[in-house]
């Protein structure tokens, strides 16, 4: 039973069958060598050492003052789990004492001017160039990336990235396709980049870019993108995008 908890808290932490497989061998090791660990687990001498990189990345396991490996003590992983269920509590908290102040603000403002929205293949581009070059601090973006991809066109999207490296702007990716982030994951430092993979539960019909306090939404279908400039709506989209990163999974290539 202890087993089992322990290894539904590597899930939470995102870490992989293989990787688990590894800390266990290693938790239950006993004094045995790395070449009999590596002869029990059944897996290649490249693919057990490569694990163990990952692992110590991960902090869940390190060397000693004798150059072996060693697992880190189940405790701690528990400890970990808990600062992440905290954080994801606080973000919560945050967003839901936000929301309650919906009603107040929204009397209050011009509803004609929190968004503006942009229908087009020419008017979406212009507006994406347009963007790209107004770039001036770190960003997010999440959810379907493809949509991104269709809606503006290769050519904009190279020059979007080639003005975000210029400048050395950082970018949180969070992304549905797992091929896509394993892509991304191998030019993620050169880019200025870090991509998570979004967990099977999440599903966003879109793909949503936001910068300082406007959300930019792009969507498929009929071709049209929605720039959201209301602060309150902007903060509720960024702290959705907290609890999904925080929630997502860390492909390691």
């Amino acid at each position: 039973m202890a087993e089992l908890y322990l290894l539904n808290a590597l899930t939470e932490l995102g870490i992989s069958e293989l990787q688990k497989k590894v800390y266990l061998s290693l938790l239950r090791q006993l004094g045995n060598s790395i070449t009999k660990l590596i002869s029990e687990t059944k897996m290649s001498r490249g693919t057990f050492y490569k694990t163990l990189e990952e692992l110590s990345k991960f902090g869940l396991c390190s060397k000693n003052s004798r150059g072996n490996w060693q697992a880190i003590e189940p405790g701690f992983i528990f400890a970990k789990l808990k600062a992440k269920q905290v954080n994801l509590n606080k973000i919560a908290s945050d967003l839901e004492n936000h929301l309650e102040d919906y009603a107040t603000l929204y009397s209050e403002k011009n509803k004609n001017n929190f968004a503006k929205i942009y229908s087009g293949r020419k008017e979406i581009q212009e507006i994406a160039a347009k963007l790209a070059i107004d770039l001036k601090s770190d960003y997010i973006g999440f959810g379907d990336s493809s949509i991104f991809e269709e809606l503006i066109g290769e050519e904009i999207e190279s020059f979007w990235m080639n003005e975000r490296r210029n400048k050395n702007l950082n970018l949180r990716l969070l992304l549905q396709d797992k091929k896509y982030v394993e892509f991304c994951n191998l030019t993620d430092q050169k880019d200025f980049r870090e991509t998570r993979f979004l967990e099977s539960g999440f599903n966003i019909p879109g793909y949503f870019n936001i910068l300082e306090n406007v959300a930019y939404c792009w969507f498929s279908g009929s071709s049209r993108a929605v720039v959201i400039y209301d602060e309150v709506f902007v903060y509720s989209l960024k702290s959705m995008f907290e609890i999904m990163w925080e929630k997502s999974v860390i492909i390691l290539i």
